[in-house]
């Protein structure tokens, strides 16, 4: 048994046995029971070598995410009990166990009012709006999930061979800023319908907590394990740029050292010579964010206007960019790319509905001067004043 216990293959190969009984065993309850010894010894890097396999073998995520809600149920007690690291006090690890406690304390005291508003046969209204006072302050959750997926998702990716994991969480992610969004949305909605606004919340429930639950019993911990401190210190400077959400945290970061080193040398750009620092200064000027996809699929280059529509950090250089997407996404960017490299098409346009505003989003194929194929360009602008442009302000009309 001592020897099961301790070699990492041969437990993820039985975990991975048992997942594959499971789903094709019509007697759950017995195939459990008779297989309870392999889940009491599983680690959270076996749950993350196993999740690596099953995203490799092509099965439905929504089928998958089904599958991962009944699988931590079964895990429950020993991912608990796993002697975990302390994270270092002030790192990113610590600030997002402190914003996730924040964040349960939050969703709890939304039980009571909701409990009220079902009750309720008068003063709703009110009660209504002590809910969105709380939905407001929860919905800026979603920039932990934006930390995970821009800072720690990239040092997963880059260091673990078994990183498809972090799909499966990015995509239980965006259910949950879909569902919380939905919640706020029936609130504000003058045809309130308390059934469907009950829905959202059971749901939004069930996400977010789960949720905690493996960031601090898996993800948290092999992190931990397998990063070194130099790279989680500057993924707390990443972290910072993007701002914690429910709680202030004195990080332990050293000053960013953001301003990159400018080359003296000029770049002759064929119609001018600029410097490398007047390249960077334009870049960031344009009322864009722009981000460069190399030829190899890797980002090499993003912008960094004042105001970036979404976020960005160092942690994204290098990344494939199929990773810089939520999995539901990645067929689309997967045909987007072909049809670049392939010569089929030379722009994509997307726009959505964000943040109260109209964001345009734009893929660029990038060629030599012979049409050879040397990336994608992406290009993301926020639109709402340009299209409530009508009639004409000439140059003579500006003050």
């Amino acid at each position: 048994m001592s020897e099961f216990t301790n070699n990492k293959s041969e437990r993820v190969e039985r975990l991975y046995r048992f997942c594959e009984g499971y789903l094709e065993t019509s007697d759950r309850a017995s195939f459990v029971k008779k297989n309870a010894e392999i889940l009491k010894k599983t680690l959270p890097e076996d749950v993350i070598a196993v999740l690596d396999r099953l995203v490799k073998t092509g099965m439905d995520m929504e089928e998958l995410k089904r599958f991962v809600n009944k699988l931590f149920n079964l895990l429950y007690e020993p991912l608990k009990d796993y002697p975990k690291i302390s994270p270092p006090k002030g790192g990113i690890i610590d600030a997002l166990i402190a914003d996730n406690a924040k964040m349960e304390i939050l969703a709890k005291s939304l039980k009571p009012l909701i409990r009220e508003l079902n009750e309720a046969k008068s003063d709703k209204e009110k009660i209504k709006r002590e809910i969105k006072e709380k939905l407001k302050e929860l919905r800026r959750f979603k920039n932990h999930y934006l930390i995970i997926q821009n800072v720690l998702f990239p040092l997963a990716e880059k260091r673990w061979e078994d990183y498809r994991c972090v799909q499966i969480m990015w995509s239980f992610q965006d259910d949950a800023i879909k569902t919380l969004d939905a919640a706020y949305s029936e609130l504000e909605n003058e045809n309130f319908d308390l059934k469907n606004f009950n829905a959202s919340i059971a749901r939004l429930f069930f996400l977010i907590l789960p949720l905690k639950f493996r960031e601090e019993n898996v993800l948290f911990p092999r992190i931990l394990e397998t990063i070194g401190d130099k790279e989680l210190e500057e993924a707390a400077v990443e972290a910072a740029q993007i701002g914690f959400p429910l709680v202030s945290v004195e990080l332990n970061e050293k000053k960013d050292a953001r301003k990159a080193e400018v080359s003296k040398g000029i770049v002759d750009l064929g119609t001018g010579a600029l410097s490398a620092e007047q390249i960077r200064l334009i870049f960031n000027a344009l009322p864009v964010d722009i981000t460069f996809v190399d030829e190899n699929d890797e980002v090499r280059y993003f912008s960094e206007p004042p105001r970036r529509v979404f976020p960005r950090t160092k942690a994204i250089i290098g990344r494939k960019i199929y990773d810089c997407h939520p999995p539901e996404s990645y067929g689309v960017v997967e045909k987007i790319v072909s049809s670049f490299k392939n010569g089929e098409k030379d722009r994509a346009d997307f726009w959505i509905d964000y943040k109260g505003g109209k964001v345009l989003i734009q893929y660029f194929a990038v060629r030599d001067e012979n049409g050879v194929y040397k990336g994608v360009l992406e290009a993301t602008q926020e639109v709402s004043d340009i299209m409530k442009l009508r009639g004409e302000r000439r140059l003579l009309d500006w003050e």
